[in-house]
């Protein structure tokens, strides 16, 4: 009987993972501070900054995107309504 309520349980949280609407795909292949391609140095650095996805090619441009979030921010939603 436990093995039949875990396997519904199971189910349910199946089902709600199927319904749940995916994340958006990230905009740019570029970094939002260098322009430099993602990837190209590594595995790019990704922060969520105030529920915003933001990648960037190197731990040095999230220092320089800290200084003026919203101008780099700006290039990002324009790329997002590009697409």
């Amino acid at each position: 009987m436990k093995y039949f309520l875990l396997f519904i349980a199971l189910m349910g949280m199946v089902r709600a993972a199927e319904t749940t609407p995916s994340t958006p795909a990230y905009p740019l292949s570029i970094c939002v501070v260098s322009g430099d391609k993602l990837g190209q140095m590594g595995a790019p650095t990704v922060v969520n900054y105030q529920g915003t996805e933001v990648r960037f090619c190197c731990k040095d441009c999230v220092k320089d995107f800290n200084k003026d979030p919203d101008k780099y921010l700006k290039r990002l939603h324009d790329a997002e309504q590009k697409k």
